[in-house]
Order: C-alpha cells, then sequence, then structure tokens
C-alpha cells in the first residue's frame, strides 16, 4: 500500500506540519517580544518614579546639611562670644 497524494493532504488538515509549527513560533515570538517591550516600559517608568522621589529626599538631605553648618558656624561664634564675655566679666 502507497501513500498518495490525496493521503498526504488529507494528513496535512489532520495533522500539523512543519510550516504550522513554524507560524505558531512566530507568533509566540511576537507575543513574548511584544509582553517584553511592555515589561521594559513599566520597569522603565517605575526607575523614574523612585529616581525623582530619591532626588526630592536627596534635596532635603542636602538642605539640612546645609543648615547644620550654618547652625555650627554661628554656635562657635557664640561660644567664642560668651568665652570672652566671661574673661571679661570675671576679670573685673
Amino acid at each position: 500500500m502507497t501513500i498518495t497524494d490525496e493521503d498526504v493532504k488529507k494528513l496535512k488538515k489532520t495533522f500539523t506540519t512543519k510550516d504550522d509549527l513554524k507560524k505558531l513560533e512566530n507568533r509566540i515570538d511576537y507575543k513574548f517580544d511584544d509582553f517584553e517591550i511592555k515589561i521594559e516600559d513599566k520597569l522603565t517608568q517605575f526607575r523614574s518614579d523612585i529616581f525623582d522621589k530619591l532626588d526630592g529626599v536627596l534635596k532635603e538631605i542636602l538642605a539640612s546639611r546645609e543648615e547644620q553648618e550654618i547652625n555650627a558656624h554661628r554656635l562657635s561664634d557664640h561660644e567664642d562670644r560668651i568665652e570672652k564675655l566671661e574673661k571679661f566679666q570675671f576679670a573685673n
């Protein structure tokens, strides 16, 4: 018994062929590529949001440090002035 062209056509309709698998692979690749792009976009947005929030926090930290430096200089100046006044007061 030999297989005829008609038998091959029937088999192609019934079973999955290499071409069918290739088409399926291409569709799956496309969907994964699309999914990957969406995930990358979301990660990029998430990273941007984090950096924006960190930027605000860092600005506050820098402002606080500058204020601490100013206060340290003022305190030092006040201590120097008090020391001079004490020396003057106790010298008399």
